[in-house]
């Protein structure tokens, strides 16, 4: 019995020795697999837009052509995907303002179209502001809107203005060229 135990304990060191042998090779693919990713080079109008040191999403370039070509994108998939971060890899890469706001049912119409403070000031919201000067705008968990809010949204981006009555001495806003609208 000695002489087995011996055996097996000897077979466990081999198989320990090939499994760590496994694991150290699986570790290197992956980690090769990795630097590839990171080494993604796509261009835009003839200039580098992606920074080697950074990952990016599968879908990368793909999202980024429809953003700049058709200004409204909507991107679905599971929590954790990549959604949000990926759009902030949008505006980066096009040297654009990057601003969001996470939708919810209570959202009201303010926290798009901006206030009044308490001295009767206009405090403009981040989409007033992306949508007039430029930049990527996220609507996160868009789906969480209810119909009031879809209403703005739609106007917006269906006429190319939008109306900001607590803006007093203008209460039409433009969509500028470089406006970027992400859901």
């Amino acid at each position: 019995k000695v002489e087995e135990l011996i055996d097996l304990e000897s077979d466990l060191h081999e198989l320990q020795s090939e499994t760590k042998s496994v694991c150290k090779a699986v570790v290197e693919e992956v980690l090769k697999n990795a630097n590839e990713i990171r080494k993604v080079e796509i261009k835009l109008d003839g200039k580098i837009v992606t920074d080697k040191k950074e990952h990016y999403h599968l879908k990368f370039e793909t999202i980024l052509r429809y953003a700049k070509l058709y200004k409204n994108v909507m991107l679905v998939g599971e929590s954790g995907t990549g959604k949000s971060h990926v759009s902030e890899q949008v505006a980066k890469s096009l040297k654009l303002d990057f601003r969001a706001i996470s939708c919810t049912m209570g959202m009201s119409e303010s926290h798009l179209l901006g206030r009044m403070n308490i001295k009767g000031e206009y405090m403009e919201s981040d989409f007033v502001h992306v949508f007039e000067n430029g930049g990527v705008f996220l609507f996160d968990e868009f789906d969480a809107l209810d119909s009031n809010m879809f209403c703005v949204v739609n106007s917006a981006l269906a006429n190319g203005y939008l109306s900001v009555p607590n803006r007093v001495k203008n209460q039409t806003a433009k969509r500028h060229k470089d406006c970027i609208i992400i859901a």
